[in-house]
């Protein structure tokens, strides 16, 4: 496994039903001078193409915002989406607090090595009895589909990408911080069939 001696948090930042969304995720890398190009050029390539078609165009993707957590902290950079995007033209979403959740495993045990993504804009239309469609979870497989062949190693040798996605394990990073120690490379993403839900994006509760 390559050594992380960078990790950096990215968030994908939108709005929904007038309520800010944020997607939080985190890479890391061994090359602390790399720049953020690719990175936003590959997640914006996700936004315009698998996120966009799995989610409702009451869905809005806004910005990705990038901060490097180690070896150093450092401020926040802001890439502005413009246009900004939305998602599945015409197609209604289920109610703000309603995310598509994908596990994000990372082969080692316990809570503190896995994770999980919620997906905010979920498309009403994919979704009966509280349960994806067979054509609803082939869209977020296809999501989890981008991010392993674009931020995971792929191939026969593996071909380790320059971001590499996984988790922050804030417990075992301790405090004060060492952001090195606490983040996991992902090793598998898991589309979950049954709708999840975020109280925190209730309308008129926050984000």
């Amino acid at each position: 496994m390559p050594g992380y001696n960078r990790v950096i948090q990215l968030v994908i930042q939108g709005e929904l039903h007038g309520s800010q969304t944020n997607n939080v995720w985190h890479f890391g890398n061994s090359n602390t001078a790399l720049a953020y190009d690719g990175l936003v050029s590959d997640v914006t390539a996700l936004i315009d193409g698998a996120l966009k078609t799995a989610t409702s165009s009451e869905q809005k993707y806004q910005s990705i915002i990038i901060r490097q957590l180690a070896p150093t902290l450092l401020d926040a950079e802001t890439f502005i989406l413009s246009p900004e995007r939305e998602g599945t033209p015409f197609a209604p979403a289920l109610p703000s607090f309603n995310a598509a959740l994908t596990s994000i495993k990372t082969g080692l045990g316990g809570r503190s090595h896995r994770g999980r993504i919620f997906f905010p804009g979920v498309i009403e239309a994919d979704v009966q009895q509280s349960i994806f469609t067979t054509g609803g979870i082939a869209k977020w497989q296809s999501v989890a589909d981008y991010i392993k062949a674009h931020f995971m190693p792929v191939g026969d040798p593996p071909v380790v990408p320059d971001w590499q996605f996984g988790i922050l394990s804030r417990k075992i990073a301790g405090t004060p911080p060492n952001y090195v120690n606490g983040f996991f490379a992902a090793t598998n993403l898991v589309p979950r069939i049954v709708v999840a839900s975020m109280h925190s994006r209730k309308k008129g509760v926050g984000v």
